[in-house]
């Protein structure tokens, strides 16, 4: 949630403001921190798809599968979510 979203929660449900919560302006730098650290120490297992383009426009699909470290290119949306239905199977 936001500095601006959790102010207007407060201001819509009625809270003094002697009731809200101090808000410093330095909890966005710590919370930056601690995803950063959190995605550090926590392994991703999700395969990452990019969508591109040849240089005739026509779309295509590159994969990476962090587990494995293999990598794909597929042409259509189609045989990404094969792909996908496949490596979930193993």
């Amino acid at each position: 949630m936001t500095r601006s979203t959790r102010l207007d929660y407060y201001t819509l449900e009625g809270f003094r403001p002697e009731q809200r919560p101090r808000l410093s302006a330095g909890s966005p730098r710590w919370g930056k921190l601690w995803t950063a650290l959190l995605q550090a120490l926590t392994p991703n297992h999700d395969p990452i798809i990019k969508p591109c383009r040849d240089r005739q426009g026509l779309a295509y699909y590159r994969i990476y599968d962090p587990v494995t470290g293999d990598r794909f290119t597929c042409r259509s949306e189609t045989e990404v979510r094969q792909w996908l239905e496949q490596r979930y199977r193993r």
